[in-house]
């Protein structure tokens, strides 16, 4: 028995070794590609080479230097901007607040998401801010979580926002403020609700669907509504497509 479990450790010892040495030689292959990708920024000739090699190295810093991750989308917002990218300019916005959990952050990038002209990628990064700020809901007490799930569906049923995506903020508030409590059945009716909303928005609106899709999964799946939960993975899959 003895030299059983020491052939055991023996092994577990060289498996431990052989996987730290493989994210050794994997950090050192993104540290050479990180070093390349710097070598051709600096020769940049446009904000588009720019910003796509700057993508490129903050994709890497998720990886291998997530601490450096959030001055690296700064910048990138920055020369987005400057470039008038708004598409790169909002993704970043959205990222840094993916990034941050701090409220003064996450207002900060709300103000600046509300500075650009008027769309469908606005609106959706506004909502998507938003929603995220609706986390806070999770640090309340019972009773001010009682007293907020009463106001949000007086909202709801008495002074229903007319925009959609106002409507998937508040209606993403209500289930996350009853996704704490033993609320099942009532969940469930307003994840159903928030479901069919989100299959209104258009087609190309990836950011809340996938949002809604991760999350909307998981508390499925802890109101055991197994199926439901299935097929929001299913949604998600064929965005990737």
């Amino acid at each position: 028995m003895k030299y059983f479990l020491r052939i055991s450790i023996l092994a577990l010892l060289l498996l431990q070794s052989l996987c730290a040495a493989a994210a050794s030689a994997q950090a050192q292959k993104y540290e050479s590609i990180n070093k390349t990708l710097h070598e051709k920024l600096a020769t940049a000739k446009s904000p588009k080479d720019s910003i796509l090699l700057l993508e490129n190295i903050y994709d890497i810093s998720l990886l291998v230097r997530p601490a450096t991750s959030d001055s690296i989308a700064k910048v990138i917002y920055e020369v987005a901007r400057r470039a008038d990218d708004d598409a790169t300019a909002l993704d970043m916005i959205r990222q840094i607040t993916n990034l941050n959990r701090g409220d003064s952050v996450r207002e900060r990038m709300l103000e600046l998401a509300r500075t650009f002209p008027d769309s469908h990628d606005k609106s959706s990064t506004v909502a998507f801010i938003r929603m995220c700020m609706n986390s806070t809901i999770r640090d309340m007490s019972d009773e001010e979580r009682k007293a907020h799930l009463h106001r949000l569906l007086h909202s709801y049923t008495v002074d229903r926002p007319k925009d959609i995506y106002d409507q998937v903020v508040l209606l993403h508030a209500v289930c996350t403020n009853m996704s704490g409590n033993a609320q099942g059945e009532l969940l469930v009716k307003y994840m159903d609700k928030l479901s069919a909303l989100i299959d209104q928005l258009p087609a190309d609106d990836y950011v809340l669907r996938n949002a809604f899709y991760v999350q909307g999964a998981i508390n499925y799946v802890a109101a055991e509504q197994y199926s439901k939960a299935i097929e929001l993975d299913h949604k998600l899959l064929a965005t990737m497509d």
